[in-house]
């Protein structure tokens, strides 16, 4: 698959000159590489802006960055190629510099490609084969950047919803026999009574953004509505009916109640001129009728269906802007309101732990974007309430299912334990390790990459939770040799081959890779103690 098959548009950044740009605030922030934090944020610290009687020379037909766009920079020479997610929200337009490669619009199977670890790396590592090819020539990297054609191997690595290799799990022949989904119609007025009532949620459950269209978007569906004419069926659980979920459709269902509630003014329309600017209550009442008894087709989950199914439905179905990430998926499955607990609340619960101690690359400054420390919390106690050598079966995000469903009915006094245990843990590792290498290849690889890695985090907190608080205490008193001795693990080939991320997935691998972890933190505490 090609890189320009998979979004709206690949360009480069804006080049303009110090005499055009000022230090003081306005429109336009220039972004440049010092702008960005860590690798993972924009900072408007020390930004410089395009001076405003400059913009209007300057601007024409330059995109600004918008949120979901990917920039693509060298944050630092020494750390190779950085890939960011714009996810923060400015009221000014984002314009970045000559040294940024911008990814407009990713359509919504490279936005998932690039969230999973596996894909995020690959991609790094072509960008930076190409920039190795090109001997550091921006504009060769920015030309052969668009010929980059993701490899079919790593697709399957990945597993995204909207490709399925050929060694994708199946569902048990007696809950496919339990399938009950069908197809209805609803109004939209029936629509907006159930988001007044919360019956429909647009926020919450998943963590994705409502409202992500602009104007204009909204304004089209609007009449497009009016008109009667046919848009794309709407896709809901309605296990519980008194709790709507959306498996797809948040942006039309967000703009139909942006519409009803005032805060959209129609503009740029195709069809009915007349209406531009206008709000709901300023339409005509046979305009407004049109628009309220339009019926919309759509289909849903019902009661019955069981949970291995509407974790491949809704990985399989959901194709908006925005697909939902296979955590967001487990959240929304297992979280119910008139339950004492659930799975969803306790790892949301850890997430206010893993915050305390670790930043997250590439999902947000705190880890929180698309539930990204969620599902890290989850690697976590995976390994705590099931059997890897039993229970894993060579599909991390299979494995992780399982442990969501397991939680559910694990012992509570367990679970605070493993709370606890999970704060000394990562108390502990933060000790040992500095915050840039912690959880990458480089705390166990002088020159290893300094990317954040999931495997990594999920071994290693695994393996520490298990450890009692003085053979804590005793590894972070001789932290220094410890984190010393770590960098000689890469010298195991079988272990370097464990944590690549073209294998680690296998049995064999993850067994590798806790194996070796564990005979060395246990021969380091033994070599101390004696």
């Amino acid at each position: 698959m090609r890189i320009t098959d998979l979004a709206d548009d690949i360009l480069t950044g804006l080049k303009v000159a110090s005499s055009q740009l000022s230090s003081k605030p306005s429109n336009f922030l220039y972004l440049l590489p010092e702008n960005i934090e860590r690798g993972i944020a924009i900072s408007e610290t020390n930004a410089k802006y395009i001076i405003a009687k400059n913009s209007k020379s300057l601007l024409p037909g330059v995109q600004d960055v918008g949120y979901g766009d990917y920039l693509i920079f060298n944050y630092k020479n020494e750390d190779g190629y950085t890939l960011l997610r714009v996810t923060q929200e400015f009221k000014k337009k984002i314009v970045p510099s000559n040294n940024f490669i911008i990814i407009k619009g990713p359509h919504s199977f490279l936005t998932t490609f690039l969230q999973h670890e596996t894909g995020r790396l690959y991609f790094l590592k072509e960008i930076q084969d190409i920039a190795n090819r090109s001997n550091g020539n921006f504009l060769d990297i920015a030309k052969q950047f668009k010929q980059i054609d993701i490899d079919p191997e790593v697709l399957d690595a990945v597993n995204l919803p909207t490709y399925i290799s050929p060694g994708n799990s199946t569902i048990d022949e007696e809950d496919l026999k339990k399938i009950n989904v069908r197809g209805d119609v609803i109004t939209i007025d029936n629509i907006y009574k159930r988001l007044n009532e919360n019956e429909i949620r647009l926020d919450g459950y998943f963590q994705r953004k409502s409202n992500l269209w602009n104007d204009d978007v909204k304004s089209r569906l609007i009449e497009t509505i009016i008109l009667n004419m046919p848009i794309p069926p709407l896709f809901f659980d309605v296990t519980n009916d008194d709790r709507w979920l959306i498996v797809d459709g948040l942006q039309r269902i967000s703009a139909i109640k942006s519409f009803y509630d005032n805060q959209l003014a129609l503009t740029k329309l195709d069809y009915i001129p007349s209406l531009e600017g206008k709000c709901y209550t300023d339409l005509g009442r046979t305009y407004q009728r049109k628009f309220e008894e339009k019926q919309l087709s759509y289909f849903a989950i019902y009661p019955g269906t069981p949970k291995s199914v509407r974790y491949k439905i809704f990985k399989n179905i959901n194709v908006s802007a925005l697909i939902l990430n296979r955590q967001e998926i487990r959240h929304a499955i297992n979280e119910d309101e008139d339950s004492e607990f659930t799975s969803s609340r306790y790892i949301l619960n850890l997430t206010d732990v893993i915050n305390k101690y670790v930043i997250i690359p590439e999902k947000g400054a705190t880890g929180k974007e698309r539930m990204a420390d969620a599902e890290l919390c989850l690697r976590y106690v995976a390994f705590r309430v099931l059997n890897y050598l039993h229970d894993y079966a060579g599909n991390i995000q299979d494995f992780l299912d399982k442990a969501m469903e397991r939680i559910n009915s694990y012992e509570r006094n367990k679970l605070k334990v493993f709370k606890s245990d999970f704060e000394a843990t990562l108390s502990a590792l933060s000790s040992i390790f500095p915050s840039e290498i912690i959880f990458t290849k480089a705390m166990v690889h002088l020159d290893g990459p300094k990317n954040f890695n999931s495997n990594l985090f999920g071994v290693w907190t695994y393996l520490f939770s298990r450890l009692n608080d003085d053979e804590r205490a005793i590894l972070v008193e001789h932290k220094a040799l410890f984190a010393k001795k770590a960098l000689k693990l890469f010298d195991e080939p079988q272990f370097e081959k464990s944590i690549d991320s073209r294998y680690f997935e296998t049995i064999e691998s993850l067994k590798t890779n806790i194996e070796t972890v564990e005979k060395f933190v246990k021969m380091f505490l033994n070599d101390i103690q004696n």
